[in-house]
């Protein structure tokens, strides 16, 4: 087929798919401006031409602060401008914008989005292209703004709005440069226009996955990274404010709060390579790949809000805006068949081949299969896919009738479902030491237990979120080295407690002098800088993560060509869920796998746990293989916790939402914290943002994994009535309020505490019960009796993926997690 047939084939099919499905009751247009940065660092060349751009600026900026009033003119010398630290590089902000936009233009139907990606969003581009956006802008339009790259602060000693006179910024491209952020109030202004064009009937959606602290976190450092800067100590001495958006009607949405770091982690593709992304945008574009497009947003906030909380990750998302704005979709209103099931128009055919414009966007994976859209489930042409090619296209064929006829255009549904094939849970395990070597530097460095310059910790698992900056002592093939509470990593000249001791205390010389100069320009400027820097004068922490040796190393059984495939050993810790760890401890030297920075908070708030149990390393094959079963009991527990279920649209769509009922005091609970000694009941709570009369009858089963990742069934109860919905006898399905789930006894809140996950499965077929209880690695075994959707659940965690044996998409999942804890004192 020629390039310009196939351009006009394409016209033809997004005309065609706007006209089935996207288009509003009002001629409504849906655009997007997206900004991703990674690269904050370039070379000299391009600073210096970007430097001679910004130095006119800070020229006007020197005037204006010289002839304000006498207090703040006083703040500057005859010195160079203070200026902030070198902002660096990112990994993961250009994989969310462009994952973000081929997601919101072919899931929810925008115009091609416009990118500023790298040096192309300097602080002048986002300007320009903000102003542009709001030009373009008609009443009734959706407008997306959305931000992934560093977040900071700058000082505004004129703020009237901020008791610590620090405006929050995003950081453009050319900060290195000597360039000024854009700060909070310059969005707003922005903002206000795009408002004022589209009026009440419009709609703007803000997304920012960035964050304005550099809080300091606990436990072995992660290699990935967190998209703060440091403030800018450079006054803007700007009293004007500007209310913020979300009081006008905009919907907001931020990666995490003030005082919180957001963070980038690891997710795979298609093809299961690893691929970076903010921890917040990978939630949220999880969330929007499987949410019916008019999903209410603050339904579609919760639901990746959990999924951090799944992670343990120490960010709590944010969304503001009025109640009205929260309730309704993130990206306005769908009709027609987008607003229901899961749609594929096709693209072209080739010979047997059909090619689709719909991928990994909209949840598809090999195995999928499809029927059209205006005929009966039954009707003689289904399609199933056999390949998908990223975002936003697949290939299937044929496996009822032929697809000679089908044109450009034509709409199919997805009518059964796969899920995505990849590992269960990765690791990453460090360099092996021979075992003689092992035990020379083991005894030369357990020295640090009495040393002076830092307090020695042998599990960083369980430190406290103070603020004490810990250093960590780990083996890697080129020798041993220390990892400073920045990310950064110094080689070691000898593996001896003196040399990491002259090491920390160096490197705290050093982050004290920046900090102190960070300080000095801070309070000079008027802004309180002790809440956005580390304490000062604090004693550090010192941890030796010791490798395992040589032997148990090769002993491990994880990975492709083992039994157990499901965990995937990476050869890049930021890639990693667990890293393998040894502690030095008054019985020896045992290991566990570990959280990245795993902590005693991160326990109190992640469904999984920031630590295995500690084994001995005596017997080497024994360590072998009780770290082996580790590893898969980690597996089987994250492929609960993100298994994925196709989407629940359309009119089979499950009505109920779950929750706790308290048997004392009948309050509802579905998030939050339950406390020791409380009872509840399991009900089933009526969403009241699904327009639907009836219930579709469904198979409902409900199991509880706890913290110490057990799969625990909790309904049905043997002998307590069947569990299908509706349950009245009289064969009625209207929808009550509350349905309430028959158990023997109630659930009762008793220790360890931790983070208890409840996992909600509606099935239009029964399943078969054994696949919901498992200890671990023992669990239901891959042939479990049942349909193909009881095969899929059993295989959860235990093979690197499920093949494209496709199951049914009328199966829903959802999950609850609670923080249990102490029982609270009630006040006299």
């Amino acid at each position: 087929m020629s390039p310009a047939r196939r351009h006009a084939g394409r016209l033809l099919l997004r005309v065609a798919a706007l006209a089935l499905g996207a288009r509003a009751a009002h001629a409504q247009s849906r655009h997007a401006l997206l900004i991703g940065i990674n690269q904050y660092e370039y070379a000299a060349p391009v600073l210096t031409s970007w430097q001679r751009h910004v130095q006119p600026a800070v020229a006007a900026w020197r005037a204006r602060l010289q002839g304000s009033a006498p207090a703040t003119a006083a703040r500057l010398t005859g010195e160079p401008a203070p200026h902030r630290q070198l902002v660096g590089d990112l990994d993961g902000a250009v994989n969310d914008a462009t994952a973000m936009a081929e997601v919101l233009q072919h899931r929810y139907q925008f115009a091609p989005p416009r990118l500023l990606l790298n040096e192309h969003a300097t602080r002048d581009s986002i300007l320009a292209a903000l102003r542009q956006l709001a030009d373009d802008a008609r009443p009734g339009d959706v407008i997306v703004f959305y931000y992934a790259g560093h977040g900071s602060q700058r000082v505004n000693s004129l703020s009237t709005r901020k008791l610590n006179h620090l405006d929050q910024t995003i950081v453009p491209a050319d900060a290195n440069a000597g360039q000024f952020d854009i700060r909070d109030m310059e969005l707003a202004a922005a903002f206000d226009r795009v408002l004022d064009r589209i009026g009440p009937t419009g709609t703007l959606t803000l997304i920012f996955d960035s964050c304005h602290s550099g809080a300091v976190t606990r436990g072995e450092p992660s290699p990935s990274k967190v998209r703060w800067a440091a403030a800018d100590p450079r006054d803007a001495a700007d009293s004007v404010a500007v209310p913020p958006p979300e009081d006008r009607g905009a919907l907001f949405l931020a990666a995490a709060q003030d005082f919180e770091p957001s963070s980038e982690v690891t997710t795979s593709d298609i093809e299961g390579r690893p691929r970076a992304h903010g921890a917040f945008t990978a939630a949220l574009l999880r969330v929007m790949r499987s949410a019916p497009p008019n999903e209410p947003a603050m339904r579609v906030f919760e639901r990746a809000r959990a999924i951090l909380q799944q992670d343990g990750l120490a960010q709590n998302p944010v969304i503001r805006g009025t109640e009205s704005d929260r309730r309704r979709s993130l990206f306005g209103t769908y009709h027609g068949a987008i607003a229901g099931g899961v749609t594929a128009p096709v693209l072209r055919v080739e010979h047997d081949t059909v090619r689709l414009q719909a991928g990994l966007a909209v949840g598809l994976a090999p195995g999928a299969e499809l029927r059209l859209v205006d005929s009966a489930p039954n009707a003689p042409v289904r399609l199933k896919v056999v390949a998908v090619h990223g975002l936003a296209e697949s290939d299937a064929v044929a496996i009822a009738g032929s697809p000679g006829r089908l044109s450009p255009g034509t709409l199919f549904v997805v009518d059964r479902w796969t899920s995505a094939s990849g590992p269960a849970l990765r690791v990453w395990i460090p360099a092996g030491r021979e075992p003689a070597a092992l035990t020379r530097d083991v005894a030369a460095l357990g020295a640090l237990r009495h040393g002076s310059v830092a307090e020695w910790t042998d599990d960083p698992t369980t430190l406290p979120d103070d603020g004490r900056p810990l250093y960590v002592v780990r083996y890697e093939p080129d020798g041993w080295h220390l990892v400073t509470p920045a990310g950064a990593t110094m080689r070691l000249a000898t593996a001896t407690a003196d040399e990491v001791g002259r090491a920390i205390a160096a490197a705290e010389s050093a982050a004290t002098s920046v900090r102190e100069r960070e300080r000095t320009a801070l309070r000079a400027a008027g802004a309180q800088a002790d809440g956005i820097l580390p304490p000062a004068g604090v004693r550090p922490r010192v941890a030796v993560l010791v490798p395992p040796p040589t032997p148990l190393r090769t002993s491990l059984r994880l990975g492709r060509g083992t039994p157990n495939d499901a965990v995937e050993p990476v050869d890049d810790p930021a890639a990693a869920d667990y890293l393998l760890a040894g502690r030095l401890g008054d019985g020896g030297v045992s290991y566990a796998w570990l959280r990245p920075n795993g902590s005693a908070a991160s326990q109190r708030r992640s469904s999984l746990p920031p630590r295995t149990l500690w084994v001995g390393s005596g017997a080497l094959d024994v360590a072998a293989d009780s770290l082996t079963e580790l590893a898969t009991r980690l597996a089987r527990l994250r492929g609960w916790l993100t298994l994925a279920a196709p989407p629940d649209t359309g009119e089979s769509r499950f009505p109920y939402r779950l929750a706790l009922r308290n048997r004392a005091t009948g309050a509802l609970r579905d998030s939050g914290e339950t406390h020791d000694g409380e009872s509840f009941d399991l009900v089933l709570q009526r969403d009241s943002t699904i327009p639907v009369d009836r219930i579709p009858a469904r198979w409902v089963y409900v199991l509880a994994i706890d913290s110490y990742g057990r799969g625990i069934p909790l309904f049905p109860s043997a002998g307590l009535g069947g569990n299908r919905v509706p349950m009245d006898s009289a064969g009625t399905d209207i929808a009550p309020p509350v349905i309430t789930l028959p158990r023997r006894a109630p659930i009762r809140i008793v220790p360890p505490y931790g983070v208890d996950t409840f996992v909600l499965l509606t099935t239009a077929e029964a399943i078969d019960p054994d696949v919901l209880r498992f200890d671990g690695v023992r669990g239901a075994s891959s042939d479990a009796a049942g349909g193909t959707l009881s095969r899929l659940l059993a295989r959860v965690g235990r093979t690197r993926g499920v093949d494209d044996d496709p199951v049914p998409s009328s199966w829903s999942v959802q999950r609850l997690a609670l923080r249990s804890g102490p029982a609270t004192t009630a006040k006299p």
